[in-house]
């Protein structure tokens, strides 16, 4: 079981959920997670949260999953088009979300194979693709976990094409589970 996780404060995480639903067959389970329906598609399921995405502290112990994919904006004051991946925790003082000096179970082979996909879907569009350094919230202590992003500003969040490749980056990710790395041998 995969989730995605996607926060009703934010732009860019509404945009991907509407793209995800638009574009794959995620069917209503029925259930709802804090106020909102809960979508599946292929041992994926879509969860809404009320809370922004760096403060969803141990949200996987509400969660059925052995992988958490935090669908998010990206903020920064360059303002630059980006696309980008990263692992959640704080090296040093817990300033968005988290824990002071905790970092989450960065998941490497599904990372490796978003940030491919990444740069391959969204080759036709005038957007940096980033792989970011750890650096907020929130903190999960059991389920390896990773963020992809729309940033930098509003523009980007809302922007409709961005959103779809953050779609079928995520899906394609999860389905075409990452080769395992094969142990040296000698």
């Amino acid at each position: 079981m995969f989730a995605i996780v996607v926060s009703k404060k934010d732009l860019a995480g509404m945009n991907i959920k509407q793209c995800l639903l638009k574009q794959f067959d995620f069917k209503p389970t029925g259930s709802r997670f804090e106020g909102s329906p809960i979508y599946s598609y292929k041992g994926i399921t879509l969860y809404t949260t009320s809370e922004e995405s760096i403060n969803c502290e141990h949200i996987d112990k509400k969660l059925n999953a052995k992988l958490i994919v935090f669908a998010t904006k990206h903020r920064s004051e360059a303002g630059r088009a980006s696309l980008s991946v990263h692992a959640p925790g704080n090296w040093g003082k817990a300033e968005l979300g988290g824990m002071p000096q905790k970092l989450c179970i960065a998941p490497a082979l599904y990372m490796k194979a978003a940030f491919i996909n990444l740069a391959e879907n969204a080759s036709h569009l005038s957007y940096e693709i980033t792989l970011e350094v750890t650096h907020h919230g929130p903190y999960l202590t059991n389920t390896p976990c990773f963020f992809i992003e729309i940033g930098s500003s509003e523009k980007q969040w809302q922007d409709a094409e961005a959103g779809m490749v953050i779609a079928r980056t995520i899906i394609s990710t999860l389905l075409n589970k990452p080769q395992e790395a094969i142990p040296c041998i000698g």
